[in-house]
């Protein structure tokens, strides 16, 4: 089982969790700096 694993070595639990974090606060700066893109192209048009 996965989680007896993370239960007995906490730290891999830790790391899978900034994994995670790391991957999503990428995707979110990624969406804003397209949602900026698109709006600096719509205020130009």
């Amino acid at each position: 089982m996965i989680l007896n694993r993370w239960w007995t070595h906490p730290c891999e639990l830790v790391a899978c969790l900034v994994n995670v974090y790391f991957v999503v606060w990428v995707v979110v700066m990624c969406c804003l700096m397209i949602l900026s893109v698109v709006s600096a192209v719509e205020k130009r048009s």
